[in-house]
């Protein structure tokens, strides 16, 4: 879908990438790769404080460009397989999703 009004300074393409790369980098920083979506929020709005994130050239966070863009932390990470959500009762867990996609098998019933 083309957006005819995109008024940031970050494509979608690009935004997309730097958040992949620092929630890859985050969980694989972690001993047990997993960390409450929470936190991620604190620690992706820190680490990409000096990102210049403008929109209507107003500065923005992460969160709001991911929150308009993509829907959000959960939508963002529902359209990757390397990362899996767990709800837990007071939200959700984000881990590393370290299975191959090589070592699975389909089975098809004709």
């Amino acid at each position: 879908m083309v957006h005819k009004n995109y008024k940031w300074n970050l494509s979608k393409e690009k935004g997309g990438r730097l958040i992949f790369n620092m929630i890859n980098t985050i969980l694989k920083e972690r001993k047990d790769q997993k960390i409450h979506i929470d936190e991620l929020h604190f620690l992706l709005n820190n680490r990409t404080k000096n990102t210049n994130i403008m929109n209507n050239k107003k500065k923005k966070n992460i969160h709001n460009f991911m929150k308009v863009v993509y829907g959000g932390l959960i939508q963002f990470l529902d359209d990757y397989d390397e990362f899996m959500l767990k709800k837990v009762n007071d939200g959700y867990i984000v881990e590393l999703n370290n299975i191959e996609s090589n070592d699975w098998i389909i089975v098809r019933n004709v």
